[in-house]
C-alpha cells in the first residue's frame, strides 16, 4: 500500500468536543500534510452538524490549509474509519479516546479495532494540552523477542523521534524487563544485572536517533503495570506504543498490551503496528 501524507481526523456528529480536530490541524500544519476530515454519525446528525462544520473548517481552508471533508453514516464507527483510511492512504488516523472501554461487550470497542486493523499509526487524544516543548515518551523492548517486534520498535522509535523533533521537545524512553526467574540456580541473573543488560540494549537501538534520549526508564515488567507507572510520574505530552495485535476470538477475550494499557495512561496515545513502517516513513519525508 502506498500511504499518502494525509492526516484522518475522527469526528462523531453528535458530539461537540473538538479535541481531535485541533490536534490533527495542528499535526498536518506542522508536517505540511493534507488534512481530511470525517464525520460519522447519523444522517439527521450528518445535516444537524453540516453548517456548524463548514464553519469550523472554513477557517482552516482560508489559512491555506489543504482540508477535505467526508461524512459516513454507517453505525459502525471503525468500519467507516478504516475505509475513509482506505480511500484516502491516510498516514495517521486521529481520534479522540473513547473513555468506555472497560465494558464488556463480545465486540471490541471502535479505539481497539483501529489498533488492530489501521494500517497506518493510530493518535488517541486524551487531553486538550499543547503539546509544544513537552516530553514524549517511547515505550520499546530492550530485547525484541522476533523481527516483527525489532520493526515494531524501529518505527515506534522513530516516530517518537519525529514527534519530539516537530514540538522542539525531550525524547524519554520506557521499558520492562521481565522478572529473573526464582528456581534457586546460581548462574540466573540478578534484577540488577538484567536491568543492566536491558538498559544497554535500549541504548544501542535508540543510538542513532535525533534527538538522543534525555532519559530511560528502566524497570521490572509485566508491561502494563511499568510503562502507566512512568507514564503518571511526569506531564507527557504523548506516548507512543506499539502493538503486535492479536485478531478474531482471543483478542476479543484478552485484548493485547497496547489495549490494556491505553485506559491507565492520562496523556494522549500514538500506536502503531510493525507493519506501520511505510506510515512512518511517508511522515518523515520531506
Amino acid at each position: 500500500m502506498s500511504l499518502s501524507k494525509t492526516v484522518l481526523v475522527v469526528l462523531r456528529a453528535h458530539e461537540q468536543e473538538t479535541i481531535a480536530l485541533e490536534r490533527g490541524r495542528l499535526i498536518a500544519e506542522r508536517l505540511h500534510c493534507r488534512l481530511a476530515v470525517l464525520v460519522a454519525g447519523t444522517q439527521a446528525e450528518l445535516m444537524e452538524r453540516q453548517a456548524w462544520l463548514e464553519s469550523e473548517l472554513a477557517a482552516f481552508s482560508a489559512a491555506g490549509q489543504d482540508i477535505c471533508i467526508e461524512a459516513d453514516a454507517d453505525p459502525d464507527l471503525a468500519d467507516a474509519v478504516l475505509r475513509a483510511q482506505s480511500r484516502l492512504q491516510a498516514g495517521l488516523v486521529v481520534k479522540e479516546c473513547d473513555p468506555r472501554h472497560s465494558q464488556l461487550s463480545w465486540r471490541a470497542p471502535a479505539d481497539w479495532q483501529l489498533l488492530r486493523q489501521c494500517p497506518c499509526p493510530v493518535l488517541l487524544v486524551k487531553r486538550d494540552i499543547r503539546w509544544q516543548g513537552g516530553k514524549v515518551l517511547a515505550a520499546i523492548e530492550g530485547q525484541p523477542q522476533s523481527e516483527r517486534h525489532r520493526l515494531l520498535n524501529q518505527g515506534i522509535l522513530q516516530l517518537a523521534a519525529l514527534v519530539t523533533r516537530s514540538i522542539d521537545g525531550q525524547l524519554h524512553l520506557v521499558s520492562a524487563f521481565p522478572p529473573p526467574l526464582q528456581g534457586g540456580n546460581p548462574d540466573e541473573l540478578t534484577v540488577q544485572q538484567l536491568e543492566s543488560q536491558w538498559r544497554l540494549a535500549c541504548i544501542g537501538q535508540s543510538a542513532s536517533l535525533a534527538p538522543t534520549p534525555a532519559a530511560m526508564h528502566i524497570g521490572e515488567g509485566p508491561a502494563e503495570h511499568w510503562i502507566p507507572k512512568i507514564a503518571g510520574e511526569d506531564s507527557y505530552a504523548v506516548v507512543v506504543l506499539g502493538t503486535v495485535a492479536r485478531s478474531q476470538f482471543i483478542g476479543a477475550l484478552l485484548g493485547n498490551t497496547a489495549e490494556r494499557i491505553l485506559d491507565a495512561i492520562h496523556s494522549d496515545v500514538l500506536v502503531l503496528q510493525p507493519d506501520n513502517g511505510e506510515a512512518v516513513l511517508t511522515l518523515l519525508e520531506g
